[in-house]
């Protein structure tokens, strides 16, 4: 009966200890490194026309590709109406040929490619005044606004500020979802310091 005892006793003091090395090896192994976590994001279900604004001027601050495609009309995704964009006058005479093509796969090109020249600690800064939606009706609205957007990107050759007037025509698409159809950029309707419009950095990054 001792025998037995000893060697129970034995045994349980050889699992604990072994278990205890264990343990502690695993204290200092390496981990295998976390998923990076998800970029900040506040949107929402674009359910009204001031909800598609909202998601927009978020998508932008937060450098949220994603969303920010998300808030433009796109048939694929069951949109009713494929998403133009008009550039500005003065952009378009020098860029007509990029943007008699322009689509939503242009429009994640050059958001990507302008983002991707921010240091990860530097967002957006988009300002936007004498906004308002002009016209509403049912299944439609327009809002605008003038525009003032600061991008401290790495391109020296391209302005980190950009300002002008925005038109954007918003319509609701399958599933009662809202989103923009037609965005119309211009230059500022006040006189401004800043010459360069949206057009600019949408052509500059386009690629």
């Amino acid at each position: 009966m001792k025998k037995k005892y000893y060697t129970y006793v034995v045994n349980y003091i050889f699992i604990a200890t072994l278990s205890s090395i264990l343990f502690a090896c695993n204290l200092f192994s390496t981990r295998n490194p976390e998923e990076p976590t998800s970029s900040r994001s506040s949107f929402v279900p674009p359910t009204s026309p001031s909800i598609v604004i909202s998601n927009f001027k978020s998508s932008i601050t937060e450098k949220n590709t994603e969303n920010f495609i998300s808030c433009l009309s796109d048939t694929i995704r069951g949109g009713k109406s494929v998403f133009i964009f008009e550039p500005s006058a003065a952009v378009n005479a020098q860029y007509a040929g990029l943007f008699q093509t322009w689509n939503n796969s242009s429009e994640r090109q050059s958001f990507l490619s302008l983002i991707g020249k921010l240091p990860t600690d530097v967002n957006p800064i988009l300002q936007l005044t004498n906004a308002r939606f002009d016209i509403t009706t049912p299944d439609s609205a327009v809002y605008v606004a003038d525009y003032t957007l600061t991008v401290r990107h790495s391109v020296q050759t391209v302005p980190t500020a950009v300002a002008g007037y925005m038109r954007l025509s918003i319509a609701v698409q399958t599933g009662g979802l809202w989103s923009i159809i037609r965005w119309t950029d211009s230059s500022p309707s006040q006189p401004d310091s800043i010459n360069a419009t949206w057009s600019l950095l949408k052509a500059k990054f386009s690629n």
